[in-house]
């Protein structure tokens, strides 16, 4: 694919100074997307939204995209981002269900059902699960 095709993207990843390394970093080697389009900034600190911010201020990216220091993206999530965007041009912000991973523990798994639970979140279970149409 050309560049045209594939905007530059900008990662910006809150961390905690002191804590166990950002392991996000790791999933970020298997995403597909060719390297050279997309920036990773780590705004360490101890306010996530400021150093997002502050991220955000610094980055040069055609679209930002946030993570936390423990999620494992999908291969696809880029392209998934960008196509999302070509689809709805109008669109400020695309996003999707944050998906608990089988291989997490017991107390994140039950945090999980939690989440995904009509009874407890209501409508807003579709950002833990992916669930309804496409908004």
């Amino acid at each position: 694919m050309s560049a045209s095709l594939h905007p530059t993207l900008s990662v910006v990843i809150p961390h905690k100074p002191g804590l166990e390394e950002v392991r996000v970093l790791e999933s970020l080697a298997a995403v597909e997307y060719p390297r050279d389009r997309y920036e990773v900034i780590v705004a360490e600190g101890f306010h996530p939204s400021k150093q997002r911010n502050q991220a955000v201020a610094q980055s040069r990216g055609e679209i930002v995209v946030f993570f936390d220091d423990d999620v494992s993206p999908d291969p696809k999530i880029f392209e998934r981002f960008v196509a999302d965007f070509a689809e709805f041009p109008n669109a400020a912000v695309v996003g999707g269900p944050s998906v608990i991973p089988p291989t997490d523990n017991f107390w994140q798994q039950c945090f999980a059902r939690v989440m995904r639970s009509r009874v407890t979140k209501g409508r807003s279970i579709a950002r833990y699960e992916s669930t309804g149409r496409r908004r």
